[in-house]
Protein backbone atom coordinates (compact mmCIF):
# COMPACT_ATOMS: atom_id res chain seq x y z
CA UNK A 1 0.00 0.00 0.00
CA UNK A 2 1.33 3.18 -0.61
CA UNK A 3 4.50 4.73 -2.58
CA UNK A 4 6.37 2.34 -4.54
CA UNK A 5 9.88 3.35 -3.79
CA UNK A 6 12.86 1.50 -2.94
CA UNK A 7 13.29 2.45 0.63
CA UNK A 8 9.77 0.81 1.05
CA UNK A 9 11.02 -2.58 0.75
CA UNK A 10 9.07 -4.61 -1.54
CA UNK A 11 12.02 -5.87 -3.28
CA UNK A 12 12.69 -7.74 -0.53
CA UNK A 13 9.44 -9.37 -0.31
CA UNK A 14 9.58 -10.70 -3.66
CA UNK A 15 12.41 -13.04 -3.52
CA UNK A 16 10.49 -15.03 -0.66
CA UNK A 17 7.42 -14.88 -2.44
CA UNK A 18 9.00 -16.61 -5.80
CA UNK A 19 9.90 -19.09 -3.43
CA UNK A 20 6.66 -19.61 -1.45
CA UNK A 21 4.26 -19.39 -4.26
CA UNK A 22 1.03 -21.15 -2.13
CA UNK A 23 0.73 -17.50 -0.67
CA UNK A 24 -0.43 -14.16 -2.79
CA UNK A 25 1.49 -11.01 -2.98
CA UNK A 26 -0.78 -8.41 -4.11
CA UNK A 27 1.58 -4.63 -4.55
CA UNK A 28 -0.89 -2.09 -4.08
CA UNK A 29 0.57 1.60 -5.03
CA UNK A 30 2.63 3.38 -7.77
CA UNK A 31 5.79 5.08 -7.83
CA UNK A 32 9.21 5.49 -9.82
CA UNK A 33 10.28 2.26 -8.80
CA UNK A 34 7.09 -0.04 -9.56
CA UNK A 35 9.45 -0.48 -12.84
CA UNK A 36 12.57 -2.75 -11.25
CA UNK A 37 9.85 -4.39 -8.90
CA UNK A 38 7.83 -5.58 -12.02
CA UNK A 39 11.05 -6.96 -13.70
CA UNK A 40 11.92 -8.60 -10.43
CA UNK A 41 8.40 -10.33 -10.44
CA UNK A 42 8.25 -11.42 -14.11
CA UNK A 43 7.09 -15.11 -14.44
CA UNK A 44 5.33 -14.93 -11.18
CA UNK A 45 2.03 -15.96 -11.45
CA UNK A 46 1.16 -15.46 -7.21
CA UNK A 47 2.46 -11.91 -7.27
CA UNK A 48 0.24 -9.05 -8.66
CA UNK A 49 0.39 -5.52 -9.12
CA UNK A 50 -2.89 -3.51 -8.02
CA UNK A 51 -1.51 0.39 -8.92
CA UNK A 52 -2.87 2.88 -6.70
CA UNK A 53 -5.99 2.19 -5.02
CA UNK A 54 -8.54 4.38 -2.82
CA UNK A 55 -11.98 3.94 -0.84
CA UNK A 56 -13.99 1.50 -1.48
CA UNK A 57 -11.72 -0.31 -3.15
CA UNK A 58 -8.88 -0.22 -0.79
CA UNK A 59 -11.30 -1.24 2.02
CA UNK A 60 -11.96 -4.18 -0.33
CA UNK A 61 -8.43 -5.37 -0.83
CA UNK A 62 -7.79 -4.76 2.96
CA UNK A 63 -10.78 -6.61 3.87
CA UNK A 64 -10.10 -9.85 1.55
CA UNK A 65 -6.37 -9.92 2.91
CA UNK A 66 -5.07 -12.35 5.20
CA UNK A 67 -2.60 -9.50 6.66
CA UNK A 68 -0.77 -6.58 5.47
CA UNK A 69 2.68 -6.41 5.12
CA UNK A 70 4.63 -3.54 5.62
CA UNK A 71 8.53 -3.95 4.67
CA UNK A 72 10.51 -0.57 5.01
CA UNK A 73 13.74 -0.51 5.55
CA UNK A 74 13.62 2.95 6.97
CA UNK A 75 12.95 4.55 10.22
CA UNK A 76 8.79 5.14 10.00
CA UNK A 77 8.16 7.05 12.92
CA UNK A 78 3.98 6.15 12.17
CA UNK A 79 2.67 4.31 9.63
CA UNK A 80 -0.64 5.15 8.38
CA UNK A 81 -1.02 2.03 6.45
CA UNK A 82 -0.88 0.27 10.05
CA UNK A 83 -4.09 2.33 11.23
CA UNK A 84 -5.63 1.84 7.60
CA UNK A 85 -5.63 -2.31 8.04
CA UNK A 86 -6.69 -1.68 11.68
CA UNK A 87 -9.68 -0.45 10.62
CA UNK A 88 -10.46 -3.68 8.47
CA UNK A 89 -10.08 -5.75 11.38
CA UNK A 90 -6.80 -7.11 9.14
CA UNK A 91 -3.71 -8.01 10.92
CA UNK A 92 -0.14 -6.50 10.20
CA UNK A 93 3.40 -7.96 9.66
CA UNK A 94 6.04 -5.19 10.21
CA UNK A 95 9.88 -5.12 9.71
CA UNK A 96 11.26 -4.74 13.06
CA UNK A 97 12.28 -1.42 12.85
CA UNK A 98 11.09 2.31 13.63
CA UNK A 99 8.36 2.81 15.05
CA UNK A 100 5.95 0.28 13.53
CA UNK A 101 7.45 -2.43 16.29
CA UNK A 102 5.99 -0.17 19.36
CA UNK A 103 2.74 0.14 17.32
CA UNK A 104 1.63 -3.40 17.39
CA UNK A 105 3.17 -4.09 20.59
CA UNK A 106 0.50 -1.64 21.56
CA UNK A 107 -2.47 -3.11 20.19
CA UNK A 108 -1.91 -6.41 19.95
CA UNK A 109 -2.78 -6.38 16.20
CA UNK A 110 -0.09 -8.17 14.31
CA UNK A 111 3.50 -9.72 14.34
CA UNK A 112 6.99 -8.59 13.70
CA UNK A 113 10.23 -9.57 12.13
CA UNK A 114 13.57 -9.57 11.71
CA UNK A 115 14.61 -12.53 8.86
CA UNK A 116 12.72 -14.07 6.15
CA UNK A 117 12.48 -16.47 7.73
CA UNK A 118 10.63 -15.17 10.33
CA UNK A 119 7.96 -13.43 7.93
CA UNK A 120 7.47 -16.67 6.18
CA UNK A 121 6.79 -18.30 9.96
CA UNK A 122 4.42 -15.73 10.54
CA UNK A 123 2.31 -16.04 6.94
CA UNK A 124 2.31 -19.65 7.28
CA UNK A 125 0.87 -18.87 11.44
CA UNK A 126 -2.09 -16.51 9.73
CA UNK A 127 -2.68 -18.73 6.39
CA UNK A 128 -2.72 -22.03 9.16
CA UNK A 129 -4.68 -20.20 12.04
CA UNK A 130 -8.05 -18.12 10.34
CA UNK A 131 -9.12 -17.96 13.98
CA UNK A 132 -5.62 -16.53 14.56
CA UNK A 133 -5.97 -13.57 12.33
CA UNK A 134 -9.22 -12.87 13.41
CA UNK A 135 -7.95 -12.88 16.88
CA UNK A 136 -5.09 -10.34 15.83
CA UNK A 137 -7.31 -8.18 13.38
CA UNK A 138 -9.88 -7.52 16.55
CA UNK A 139 -7.62 -6.44 18.81
CA UNK A 140 -5.90 -4.12 16.21
CA UNK A 141 -9.35 -2.68 15.56
CA UNK A 142 -9.96 -2.33 19.34
CA UNK A 143 -6.73 -0.69 19.92
CA UNK A 144 -7.23 1.72 17.02
CA UNK A 145 -10.58 2.98 18.67
CA UNK A 146 -9.14 3.20 22.22
CA UNK A 147 -5.63 5.02 21.35
CA UNK A 148 -5.57 6.55 17.52
CA UNK A 149 -8.81 8.26 16.45
CA UNK A 150 -9.62 11.86 16.67
CA UNK A 151 -11.74 11.43 18.89
CA UNK A 152 -9.09 10.60 21.15
CA UNK A 153 -6.79 12.56 20.28
CA UNK A 154 -8.43 15.55 20.05
CA UNK A 155 -9.29 16.39 23.47
CA UNK A 156 -6.18 15.59 24.31
CA UNK A 157 -4.69 18.07 22.10
CA UNK A 158 -6.24 20.52 23.45
CA UNK A 159 -5.74 19.95 27.29
CA UNK A 160 -2.05 19.91 26.56
CA UNK A 161 -2.77 23.07 24.33
CA UNK A 162 -4.35 24.66 27.83
CA UNK A 163 -1.89 23.47 30.38
CA UNK A 164 1.09 24.68 28.08
CA UNK A 165 -0.68 28.09 28.13
CA UNK A 166 -1.57 28.20 31.93
CA UNK A 167 2.09 27.17 32.34
CA UNK A 168 3.12 30.36 30.30
CA UNK A 169 0.55 32.89 32.23
CA UNK A 170 2.03 31.39 35.38
CA UNK A 171 5.73 31.91 34.28
CA UNK A 172 4.84 35.74 33.16
CA UNK A 173 3.04 36.20 36.30
CA UNK A 174 6.08 35.54 38.23
CA UNK A 175 8.41 37.90 36.15
CA UNK A 176 5.88 40.39 36.36
CA UNK A 177 6.18 40.65 39.99
CA UNK A 178 9.93 39.86 40.13
CA UNK A 179 10.56 42.74 38.04
CA UNK A 180 7.89 45.59 39.39
CA UNK A 181 10.42 47.96 41.08
CA UNK A 182 12.80 48.20 38.14
CA UNK A 183 12.40 51.44 35.85
CA UNK A 184 12.26 53.53 39.01
CA UNK A 185 14.08 56.20 39.96
CA UNK A 186 14.97 57.94 43.52
CA UNK A 187 12.14 61.35 43.93
CA UNK A 188 14.90 62.88 45.28
CA UNK A 189 17.90 62.35 43.28
CA UNK A 190 16.16 60.87 40.09
CA UNK A 191 18.80 58.11 40.30
CA UNK A 192 17.97 54.72 39.05
CA UNK A 193 16.82 52.30 42.04
CA UNK A 194 19.20 49.49 41.65
CA UNK A 195 17.48 45.83 40.35
CA UNK A 196 18.07 44.23 43.94
CA UNK A 197 17.01 47.02 46.27
CA UNK A 198 14.19 46.53 48.93
CA UNK A 199 10.53 46.93 48.49
CA UNK A 200 10.93 50.20 50.30
CA UNK A 201 12.83 51.89 47.80
CA UNK A 202 11.26 54.80 46.76
CA UNK A 203 13.83 57.65 48.04
CA UNK A 204 17.55 58.26 48.44
CA UNK A 205 19.29 57.99 51.75
CA UNK A 206 20.75 61.01 51.21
Amino acid sequence: MGRLEKIKGVQTLIPLFRRHRKAQLWIVGAGEYEAVLRRMAAGSSNIRFIGHQSGDQLRMLYDEAIATIVPSLWYEVFGIIILESFARATPVIVRNIGGMPKIIAESGGGMTFDTDEQLLDAMERLMADRDLGRKLGQQGFAALHQRWTAEVHIPQYLDLVNRVLESKKAKASEGTLGQSHLGQVCRKCQSPIPEMAAPTAGRCSD
